[in-house]
């Protein structure tokens, strides 16, 4: 090989190892998202799963989430929030019979 030849391909080399790490240094948008913590008898991390991916996120800390899993946070706090709020309507009923 001549020495043009080895430079010109050296370089070539050099230009897909920059391609390939530009391309891992890439990463999804994220978000903040807060998670209280409970009581002291609750598991210390919260268990999400989005889309068949896995995240452990620690009570009590900010975590850098992709935008879907803090919206599935939110969603199921909203979820068990008027969960909490029929539970009580429907105790506040049984103690009012209807037919007395």
């Amino acid at each position: 090989m001549k020495k043009d030849e080895v430079n010109t391909q050296e370089v070539q080399e050099v230009q897909e190892v920059q391609e390939v790490q530009e391309v891992q240094e890439v990463q999804p948008e994220r978000v903040p998202i807060t998670i209280p913590r409970g009581d002291k008898r609750d598991d210390s991390n919260l268990f999400v799963s989005v889309n068949g991916v896995n995240y452990l996120l620690p009570k009590g800390q900010t975590s850098m989430v992709p935008p879907e899993v803090a919206e599935e946070v939110k969603r199921s706090w909203e979820a068990e929030r008027l969960m909490d709020e029929h539970s009580r309507e429907l105790l506040e009923n049984s103690k009012n019979p209807m037919n007395q």
